[in-house]
């Protein structure tokens, strides 16, 4: 099988391959979106009673995560047709993970609202618009709606354990 997943769809593939891919995809958003995103607000309380901060002004990173993700979405939806999918994923995960360096060394609030810009834009990458381009090739007529809804629900499974 080749790089490109574009290719991939006019073969005729098994529906449990299929299938295959639809968990991958829940794993995605179990493990790299649960980190980037679920586990963020655990450490909402420790924060704010270590730096001081008032609650209202730090739980603000995950307003200005939310717009800056929003208005990075097109761009990332319109790279994933010109750029190789494993490129932009892979550039997602290390976007997120040098967002939790940045979480780590950041003692003021502008550290910790570029850690969480950051880190939703690289969830995005990956898990906003990854995981549904993944899906739409996999599945690009029937059983897409049921292929989506059981990718993300791996967002919730993994928020149990995490």
């Amino acid at each position: 099988m080749s790089n490109d997943l574009s290719s991939d769809r006019h073969k005729v593939v098994s529906k449990g391959y299929k299938y295959f891919m639809v968990f991958l995809c829940m794993l995605t958003q179990a493990i790299p979106y649960g980190i980037a995103q679920l586990i963020q607000p655990l450490f909402v309380h420790p924060l704010v009673n270590t730096f001081h901060f008032t609650l209202a002004s730090y739980t603000l990173i995950f307003t200005f995560g939310a717009v800056v993700g929003s208005l990075v979405s097109p761009m990332v939806g319109k790279a994933l047709q010109k750029v190789n999918f494993k490129t932009l994923y892979l550039i997602g995960i290390c976007l997120s993970a040098g967002a939790y360096v940045i979480f780590g060394i950041s003692t003021k609030l502008p550290g910790f609202y570029l850690a969480g810009i950051i880190c939703m834009v690289g969830s995005t990458f990956y898990s906003g618009q990854g995981v549904p381009w993944i899906i739409n090739h996999w599945f690009p007529f029937k059983g897409r709606g049921v292929a989506l809804g059981l990718a993300f629900c791996g967002g919730s499974i993994g928020d149990i354990f995490l």
